[in-house]
């Protein structure tokens, strides 16, 4: 199984995708699959936050 399809269905399970609800969706998943979505998950934090500064007109943060 895909590491997409481990996310989607502990997100789903979660029924929040909120960033909060995060680490208690991460927990529901296999090992193996755990590291490469919180890497996922950390990149889709990211880009929230680049959009967040940028509608404030701030200046982007590092990865």
């Amino acid at each position: 199984m895909t590491v997409s399809y481990h996310l989607q269905h502990a997100l789903r399970i979660q029924r929040d995708v909120k960033p909060a609800n995060w680490p208690a969706a991460l927990e529901r998943l296999p090992e193996e699959a755990r590291g490469p979505c919180e890497a996922y998950l950390r990149g889709i934090v990211q880009r929230m936050r680049n959009a967040r500064a940028a509608k404030a007109g701030l200046p982007k943060r590092a990865a």
